[in-house]
């Protein structure tokens, strides 16, 4: 007997068709938590003996490479998926002496591409927009990331005296250079973003420095990092905590920032796509 089902969780809606066979589970894929994660339903198998279940999975139809074994829970949710990608999912029953039953029907989600993240909101508004400082100057802020994900972007907040070409740096804690891009088409002052080429993987956990080098004139507030801050999946720890937060280099060409002084935001902005 064939039975049609609807799953309706008002972002996603998927009907399928079950076949009930034999030790099989009903499978209806019945809610997606985020991102990166699914859950998983399924009608319990009301035969006798029936000892647990085991969600299969994989990115291609019928080659399941993960098993999770749920026991006795009709439910489950599956994280850790990659943005972008479909899964094929399916689930077994089986009984006390571990024979298992052929899978259910198959059922898909792909996982919703990130979005990008930064630490800072665009109406976010350094309290000096103009220092007045006119040598050139390698301006960073210290991040960490709560998932691991991809730096996409760098972003720094630009008043109307800090002209020229001004250049884009991650780095590692310890001082190696990941990656550099300079800023085109910029607008004479406010929130400047270049997009890199080439974006640096993130280790959840990891502190890394975004910065840019300019000609002088930055942006700065004092004291701002007397304490941590946070947006979503990223946190700019305290400068107490971190040697510093906000760091500084002069020269007149880009070198790694290490000097610090009185807790100052520079106005330095990470773009972070988690999970990709």
């Amino acid at each position: 007997m064939n039975i049609i089902r609807e799953c309706k969780d008002g972002i996603l809606t998927w009907t399928y068709r079950f076949a009930t066979m034999g030790m099989a589970a009903l499978f209806c894929a019945a809610h997606a938590q985020a991102a990166q994660s699914v859950t998983l339903a399924w009608n319990p198998n009301s035969a006798s003996g029936i000892a647990g279940y085991r969600v299969h999975y994989g990115t291609s139809s019928g080659n399941y490479t993960q098993t999770s074994d749920v026991g006795n829970a009709t439910t489950a949710t599956v994280a850790n998926l990659t943005s972008g990608k479909t899964y094929f999912f399916a689930v077994t029953d089986y009984n006390g002496g571990g024979i298992e039953s052929s899978p259910s029907n198959e059922v898909t989600f792909t996982a919703s591409a990130s979005t990008p993240v930064s630490l800072f909101s665009a109406s976010a508004v350094p309290a000096i927009v103009t220092v007045s400082d006119p040598n050139s100057v390698e301006l960073g802020c210290k991040f960490q990331a709560s998932a691991t994900g991809k730096i996409t972007g760098v972003r720094f907040y630009k008043g109307p005296q800090n002209v020229g070409t001004h250049v884009a740096n991650v780095w590692s804690s310890t001082g190696t250079l990941l990656t550099s891009a300079t800023f085109s088409s910029e607008s004479a002052s406010g929130w400047q973003q270049v997009n890199l080429a080439n974006p640096v993987s993130v280790t959840s956990g990891t502190t890394y420095i975004v910065s840019y080098h300019t000609a002088g004139y930055y942006s700065a507030d004092a004291n701002y990092f007397n304490t941590s801050r946070t947006n979503g999946y990223l946190t700019a720890p305290a400068s107490a905590a971190s040697g510093g937060n906000c760091v500084y280099a002069y020269g007149t060409s880009s070198t790694f920032p290490s000097s610090t002084y009185n807790a100052n935001n520079y106005w330095v902005d990470v773009v972070f796509a988690p999970g990709t």
